[in-house]
C-alpha cells in the first residue's frame, strides 16, 4: 500500500505530546485534541485509521476511538468501510454555523444547561445584545430579563429526547410579539448533548387570523341582523345555512331546521319551473336580480317573495353553491 501523507505531519509518543501541548496551551484537553485530530483528517483526504492517527497524535487507540466517537456524534467526522479496516474522514457537512444566518428565525444552540454557545444575527437581535455579551449566558433568563417572556419559561424545560414546541409572547419596548418557540436536542461539537431553540416570529401570521375572526364575526353580525332572507346551498341544492329572518320568513323555530333540506323543498311547487329556469340563467354566469316566486312555508302554506341570486365559486374558481336573499312581499308582484 502507497504511503499516506500522514507520513509526512509527523510521529509522536503514546500519551504524550498532545496532553502536554494541551496543558500548556491551557485550553480544556478534549476540544483541543479532537480540533487536531479534524486537522489531521483535512491534511489526509484519503482518510486515516485509527491506529494512524493514535502513531501521529501521540495517544493509545482508546483515547483515539474515544474521540472520533465523540466527533462522529456531532458529525464533524464520517466512517467508511475498506475491507476489514475503518477508514475516518473529515465531513463534508455543511457547518451549522455557516447556515445560521440564512434562517428568517431566531435561532440558538446552547448547552444542556441553557447555556448559550453559537446564536445568530436574528437571536442577537432579539436579545439586543452583543455575541460578547450574550455567549455563555442562561437564553431562559436572558428570555425573562430581555424580553419578560410570558407565560412562565418553565414550559420549554422539556426532557431532551423530546422535541417541544411552544407559542409564547415576548414584550419589548411596548411592543408585543408572538413567537414559536420549537426546542430540539441536539449533540453539540464537543461530542455534549444540547439543545437548538428556534424563535420564529407569527406576529403578522396571528394579527392576519385575529383579523380573519373579526371580519367573520362582523359577517355573522350582518348576515343574523339583515331585514332579508339569506340563504346559501351546495352545488347539489341542498341547504348550508340560513339566517333568521329566512327562519321566521318560512316559519321554521330555528336556522338549524333548514340546514340539509333540499332547497325545492323552500319554494311552492307551483314556481318550480320558474325555479329551474333561474337555475339555468344562474349556470350560464347570470346574476338573479328582484325575481317574484312563490316560496313554502313549514306548514305548507306558500307566499309571494322577492329573490335574488347569484353562484358561490371555491378558491379554485369553480360553482361550489347558491346565494339566496328573499324579501316577503304583501302581495304578489308580477312573475319575471
Amino acid at each position: 500500500m502507497a504511503k499516506k501523507s500522514v507520513n509526512n505531519i509527523g510521529d509522536g509518543d503514546p500519551e504524550l505530546g498532545l496532553h502536554r501541548e494541551a496543558q500548556r496551551s491551557g485550553i480544556e484537553n478534549y476540544e483541543y485534541i479532537q480540533n487536531r485530530i479534524c486537522d489531521l483528517l483535512k491534511h489526509n483526504p484519503r482518510g486515516l485509521t485509527v491506529s494512524e492517527m493514535s502513531r501521529v497524535l501521540g495517544m493509545s487507540r482508546n483515547s483515539i476511538g474515544k474521540y472520533t466517537d465523540l466527533l462522529t456524534l456531532a458529525g464533524r467526522v464520517e466512517i467508511r468501510a475498506v475491507g476489514k479496516a475503518k477508514l475516518f474522514y473529515l465531513s463534508h457537512r455543511v457547518p451549522v454555523s455557516e447556515l445560521l444566518n440564512f434562517s428568517s428565525d431566531a435561532i440558538i444552540v446552547m448547552e444542556e444547561n441553557y447555556n448559550i454557545l453559537q446564536l445568530n444575527e436574528n437571536a442577537r437581535r432579539l436579545f439586543q445584545l452583543s455575541e460578547t455579551e450574550l455567549l455563555g449566558k442562561n437564553a431562559i433568563s436572558l428570555l425573562q430579563q430581555q424580553a419578560r417572556i410570558k407565560p412562565a419559561p418553565s414550559i420549554l424545560y422539556r426532557p431532551l429526547q423530546i422535541s417541544a414546541a411552544h407559542e409564547i409572547e415576548l414584550v419589548q419596548d411596548q411592543l408585543v410579539r408572538s413567537m414559536r418557540v420549537k426546542i430540539i436536542p441536539t449533540v453539540t461539537q464537543s461530542g455534549k448533548p444540547g439543545i437548538i431553540m428556534i424563535l420564529e416570529d407569527v406576529s403578522n401570521v396571528k394579527k392576519a387570523l385575529d383579523a380573519l375572526r373579526e371580519s367573520e364575526q362582523r359577517y355573522r353580525s350582518l348576515i343574523e341582523a339583515a331585514p332579508s332572507g339569506i340563504i346559501t346551498t351546495d352545488v347539489s341544492g341542498v341547504v348550508s345555512m340560513a339566517n333568521p329572518m329566512a327562519t321566521r320568513m318560512h316559519r321554521y323555530t330555528s336556522p338549524g331546521e333548514l340546514i340539509g333540506l333540499d332547497i325545492k323543498a323552500l319554494i311552492d311547487p307551483s314556481s318550480h319551473q320558474q325555479v329551474a329556469d333561474i337555475e339555468r340563467r344562474l349556470s350560464m354566469g347570470d346574476i338573479i336580480r328582484k325575481n317574484v316566486i312563490r316560496l313554502a312555508r313549514k306548514d305548507g302554506s306558500s307566499f309571494p317573495a322577492e329573490i335574488s341570486a347569484s353562484v358561490v365559486k371555491s378558491s379554485e374558481g369553480k360553482p361550489s353553491g347558491m346565494l339566496i336573499f328573499s324579501s316577503e312581499l304583501d302581495a304578489p308582484g308580477p312573475l319575471v
